[in-house]
């Protein structure tokens, strides 16, 4: 009945003349269609070949004595009110000369496509359960999968019925996984695929979904990757909102595999931020607009045709040059990002997650956060709803690279979620004592900490050291595996030390440090490697007279310095210059008899050279100055461009007494003098630091501004942070 279904319909598609079938569907597939009489028209449709049938269905067929060979006289008896009876037999009927078959019955339905009987579907699961366990058997001899041996004559039949509206996609879905275990594509691997791109939107999303993951596993030809890259466009542009939970970051990461979602997400973001500048520019022309018109309104009587007649020729000419004003700049911004430039909308698929959060997995959303991170996309709706779920989620079924990975992907789009980081630390502390980490995931640990700022120790109210100090733990593990780690890693794990503020307690600490120092100093680590190496060894107090020798160098100096000079990059250069002269001042105030090479003034200009303040720092720089003002005069009481001294810097210089009260600079200038001295100050450093400085929790500062204000200290001044 359902093929009976399927003509009827494909009837109604093509013409409406045809609505009359002559008879019912035969054991051997033969179905029959015409016109009423006055489009007198027929046609036979025969099934393959493979349908089977049974001996009592041909002898049910001989019974009835219908001739198929001439369907007319049955339908003009059925069309006259003549109803054969089926419980008695029926006489045969005179054959009649057969019409031409090509009389325009192409516009019903193509003459390639064939009616199949309602068995054909039985026999088709039957013949695939064969072949697959063929197939199956192949593979566990370890023999050469030939599909030519496994199947047989019977598979075109199976692949054209696969393509029709009568069978289920499950069998093409299984067709496919014969196929695909192929190296190569043949005639219907690729009829299959083409036929599936085509008809993708119809499909149901999990037979589409199922289709793309074995595409992705089967070994890669240009069809199978331009038919999963086609499907993932279809899914993700047009039937976004029907994909579900189950398939959403399986999705996710097909379009992070095919497309470049970075460059398309800031283009989306770009495409945006235009529509809302139009529409600002759109709204305060609509409101200027108005208060014209209401101005024109009231205008005196006696010159109100004169006004008028003025003010449309005014209207009119501005209109033209705002128009064409404002041509060039929307054309200017469509530019950046045209519509036709961005192939996938990954917007949509970002719009679906926000929905689902509450549906998805907890490692589901783990993985959302580290796509976001990798596009760069900082959509808030769904961080924060990811974050959310996370942060009252249980972590402990987290392996410690998912953990690692969430704190790499926070650190990246610069997330602060107390209770979550809480979470993940007391999970990584625990994994940490439990089980055998490789110390690559130690160290992992330790730079995933320190691009978050977070120390993960909370002061105790007794004063007692913490029990769960995450950074102290990964410490004592790399002690026992010192030998196996790398200078990258040794690198690394003196970045995140002086990051955090974390300094040696003992002097086994100590030792591993400097070990640590030596294995980076020792390798083949270019110039700025070994002055970051020693800046972070002065920011840890763990320097040594024969390290501070050997970066103090003249020849060494000399050597770096023209390398800045001839640095492609002198920002950074500068930088690493200017760290060069941090570790002369530490060596000056905190290494006790040191005597080595030290910086000659010469070389301290040229390291601490003003490099291009960056828009952050300008800022800052404005906000302190903003700020002090609205307490005292800054020309009086203020010096905004202090010079300590090389290697010291600080934003402000203020004095005051030994109550905290806020005197003019000239005091300063007379402390040394016991004439004029009144009473005794203070001087006040004041150093700004931004969110990026601070560690949390307990919000102290990082390891540079600790440095600074130490030096200062020792410098005479009163740090005030």
């Amino acid at each position: 009945m359902s093929s009976l279904r399927a003509v009827v319909s494909a009837a109604s598609l093509g013409t409406r003349g045809w609505c009359v079938l002559s008879s019912p569907f035969l054991r051997n597939g033969n179905v029959f269609a015409s016109r009423r009489n006055d489009l007198a028209c027929d046609a036979n449709f025969s099934s393959t070949a493979s349908c089977l049938f049974s001996e009592k269905d041909t002898n049910l067929e001989d019974s009835t004595g219908i001739d198929v060979s001439s369907p007319s006289t049955h339908l003009e008896n059925k069309h006259s009110g003549i109803q054969p009876d089926s419980t008695t037999g029926i006489a045969p009927l005179k054959k009649q000369p057969k019409l031409p078959a090509s009389d325009s019955f192409d516009e019903l339905i193509s003459s390639s496509r064939r009616i199949f009987s309602p068995s054909f579907a039985r026999d088709c699961q039957y013949r695939l359960i064969m072949w697959h366990k063929r197939l199956k058997k192949a593979e566990e001899n370890g023999e050469p999968v030939d599909l030519e041996k496994i199947l047989t004559d019977s598979f075109p039949d199976v692949v054209e019925f696969s393509l029709t509206p009568l069978s289920l996609p499950d069998l093409r879905l299984s067709l496919l996984k014969l196929l695909l275990s192929q190296e190569s594509d043949n005639t219907h691997t690729q009829r299959i695929l083409l036929s599936t791109t085509q008809d993708a939107i119809e499909l149901p999303i999990g037979i589409v979904a199922e289709i793309v993951r074995l595409l992705s596993l089967a070994p890669p030809t240009a069809l199978r990757m331009e038919s999963r890259c086609s499907l993932v466009c279809t899914v993700i542009n047009r039937r976004w909102y029907e994909v579900g939970a189950k398939h959403l970051v399986f999705f996710m990461f097909q379009m992070d595999e095919f497309y470049d979602i970075k460059t398309i997400s800031k283009q989306w973001r770009q495409k945006s931020k235009s529509k809302e500048r139009e529409t600002a520019k759109d709204k305060k022309t609509a409101r200027k607009s108005a208060k014209t018109e209401a101005g024109a309104t009231k205008v005196n009587e006696s010159v109100k045709e004169s006004v008028a007649e003025n003010f449309h020729s005014n209207e009119t000419i501005k209109a033209e040059v705002t128009e064409s004003e404002r041509t060039p700049e929307n054309k200017r911004e469509t530019d950046i990002t045209p519509e036709c430039s961005i192939p996938i909308a990954s917007v949509n698929i970002e719009s679906r997650a926000i929905t689902l959060a509450n549906e998805l997995k907890v490692k589901d959303l783990a993985r959302v956060v580290s796509l976001l991170s990798r596009w760069k996309s900082r959509n808030e709706p769904l961080l924060n709803a990811c974050l959310h779920r996370l942060s009252l989620a249980d972590m402990s079924l987290f392996t410690v690279s998912q953990l690692v990975s969430l704190l790499q992907s926070m650190a990246a789009l610069n997330l602060h979620q107390p209770t979550l980081l809480d979470n993940t630390t007391q999970q990584l502390h625990a994994k940490l004592i439990g089980s055998a980490l490789s110390p690559a995931q130690v160290c992992l640990i330790l730079k995933a900490l320190s691009l978050l700022r977070w120390t993960g120790v909370r002061e105790s109210e007794g004063g007692e050291s913490p029990s769960n100090d995450l950074v102290k733990s990964c410490l004592s593990y790399l002690k026992g595996c010192q030998e196996k780690l790398t200078v990258k890693e040794a690198a690394v794990v003196l970045t995140s030390l002086a990051s955090l503020a974390v300094t040696p307690s003992n002097q086994s600490e100590r030792a591993f440090v400097a070990d640590l120092a030596g294995l980076v100093l020792g390798g083949k680590s270019p110039w700025w490697g070994q002055i970051h190496c020693v800046w972070c060894l002065s920011v840890l107090q763990c320097l040594d007279p024969a390290i501070l020798h050997k970066v103090l160098d003249p020849q060494f100096v000399n050597q770096a310095l023209q390398q800045v000079k001839e640095s492609a990059s002198p920002n950074s250069a500068l930088t690493s210059s200017y760290k060069l002269a941090q570790i002369n001042m530490a060596a000056r105030l905190e290494v006790k008899g040191y005597d080595g090479p030290v910086l000659s003034e010469e070389q301290l200009a040229l390291c601490t050279q003003e490099t291009t303040l960056s828009s952050e720092q300008r800022k800052a720089r404005t906000v302190l100055a903003n700020t002090l003002r609205k307490f005292v005069d800054l020309v009086t009481y203020v010096n905004l461009n202090p010079s300590i001294a090389k290697g010291v810097t600080a934003d402000a210089v203020m004095c005051a007494n030994s109550e905290g009260e806020v005197r003019p600079l000239v005091l300063r200038e007379q402390a040394g003098s016991t004439e004029t001295q009144t009473e005794p100050t203070f001087s006040l450093a004041l150093q700004y630091i931004p969110f990026s400085g601070v560690n949390s929790p307990g919000e102290s500062p990082t390891g540079q501004y600790q440095m600074a204000a130490r030096h200062l200290r020792m410098l005479g001044y009163t740090p005030v942070q």
